[in-house]
């Protein structure tokens, strides 16, 4: 090999080698803009439970007796409900658990919130699934219905209903409002159905226990069902209590509704 070919050789090859760390370095440093980039774009930054005092956990301990297997609703989960319940024009958060308390967070400014359920008189001990925030009574400020469910006797499936006293702390009087419902309940909508100008509430229910989850079961019309869905109308404000009272309508409209339907020509 001449000495022009091996000088040629050697410049070739130092010249390809530079053009990889140059083409690395370039990579490289495309890759950190790219990310720096991406940082300073980013739509929503997460908050370490340590600044915001938000530390809430929805812990399930399976045993024995109560797992996905004996419980196929044990991983449902709970509700949570965002509302300005102290008037101060922040939002606060409430969450509901299974086997742990329902907590309230009052929100402080900055992002920062404080545990308030113990002096709220929210602690809880059932098992609480959804939530839903409305001024039942009319009075300016935000009260709390909490749907209950569980593998427990329906004593302890009451749904509960937090009244706002208007100083941060609550008063539980669902079977005052009627309201107790003791079912399987999944969520509660509040709404006018029949345009009185009173909230009614549609409630979402399953059913938990019965027989093999392998069975086939016919379609249950009756209304009696444990998984049937519950209608409750407003009767508007009771003279004695001074609030409103709610009635389960759910078999008189399901009667309505099927004489209804065996009047139209199909």
């Amino acid at each position: 090999m001449s000495y022009e070919t091996l000088t040629y050789s050697l410049l070739k090859l130092i010249s390809t080698h530079l053009m990889k760390k140059v083409f690395i370095s370039l990579w490289i440093f495309s890759i950190a803009v790219g990310c720096s980039s991406k940082k300073e774009h980013l739509l929503f930054t997460a908050i370490n439970s340590s600044v915001s005092g938000i530390d809430f956990e929805n812990t399930i301990t399976e045993t024995e007796e109560l797992n996905l297997i004996t419980n196929e609703y044990t991983y449902m989960g709970g509700g949570v409900g965002i509302a300005d319940f102290n008037n101060d024009s922040l939002p606060d958060l409430f969450f509901t658990a299974n086997q742990t308390s329902n907590r309230l967070y009052i929100n402080e400014g900055g992002l920062k919130f404080k545990d308030v359920t113990n002096s709220a008189g929210l602690t809880t001990s059932q098992w609480c699934t959804g939530i839903s925030v409305i001024d039942i009574n009319n009075d300016g400020w935000l009260d709390i219905y909490v749907c209950v469910s569980g593998p427990v006797d329906k004593g302890r499936r009451k749904n509960l209903l937090f009244i706002n006293n208007h100083n941060l702390t609550f008063s539980e009087m669902a079977a005052a409002y009627g309201l107790d419902d003791q079912g399987y309940s999944t969520q509660a909508v509040f709404l006018d159905y029949d345009k009185d100008g009173w909230l009614d509430m549609f409630l979402l229910n399953h059913q938990m226990q019965g027989e093999s989850l392998n069975k086939v079961l016919p379609k249950d019309l009756s209304g009696n069902s444990p998984r049937n869905d519950q209608l409750y109308h407003n009767e508007g404000i009771n003279a004695k209590t001074g609030h409103p009272f709610f009635k389960n309508v759910t078999l008189i409209t399901l009667y309505i509704t099927k004489k209804s339907l065996c009047k139209l020509d199909f």
